[in-house]
C-alpha cells in the first residue's frame, strides 16, 4: 500500500509540473515516527517537512510546523518512561499538548525540531499553559523583559 501511495504521489507531482501548477506531496519520515496522545488515544505521530501528522485514527491530528513558536518538553527527568510536549503557537494564545511520548524518542524529536529551526525547552514539571499564555497576552512587553 505504501509503495502504491508513493507512486501515486510522484504521479501527482509530475502531472502538476506538466500543468504548470507545482504540487509537492509532503511524505512522513518513517525513522522519526513516535507514539503519543494528541487527542483521545495514543497514535503514531509522523513528522513531515511541513507538519506533524497522525492519520491512522479519527479524529486525525495535523499540526503545521509553521504555526509553532516554541516546543516545551515536560516531565523530563531520570526514571520517567514518558514525557509530554507542549506546542506553543506563534499567536501566543493557543497551544497543543501531546502526552505520553516514550522517553526513548526524545533525542530524535529534539533533532527534528532543531533541524527545522524550532526552539525547544525542557523541564521536569508540566506547566499550566493557558494561565501562562493569558499573562503573556495581558503584558507582552513586560513578559519579554
Amino acid at each position: 500500500m505504501n509503495k502504491r501511495f508513493l507512486a501515486f504521489a510522484k504521479l501527482l507531482e509530475e502531472a502538476s509540473e506538466w500543468n504548470k501548477n507545482k504540487l509537492e506531496v509532503d511524505i512522513p519520515v518513517d525513522e522519526l515516527t513516535f507514539t503519543g496522545c494528541p487527542q483521545r488515544s495514543v497514535v503514531k505521530i509522523r513528522p513531515t517537512k511541513e507538519c506533524l501528522v497522525a492519520l491512522s485514527e479519527f479524529p486525525f491530528f495535523v499540526l503545521d510546523v509553521n504555526e509553532i513558536e516554541v516546543i516545551h518538553f515536560e516531565r523530563m527527568f531520570f526514571g520517567m518512561k514518558n514525557f509530554d510536549l507542549a506546542v506553543i503557537k506563534k499567536d501566543f494564545t493557543t497551544f497543543t499538548r501531546i502526552n505520553s511520548i516514550p522517553i526513548e524518542n526524545a533525542e530524535e524529536i529534539k533533532g527534528y525540531f532543531n533541524e527545522i529551526g524550532i526552539i525547544y525547552l525542557e523541564s521536569q514539571a508540566s506547566f499550566k499553559w493557558d494561565l501562562i499564555l493569558n499573562q503573556i497576552k495581558e503584558d507582552f512587553d513586560g513578559w519579554l523583559e
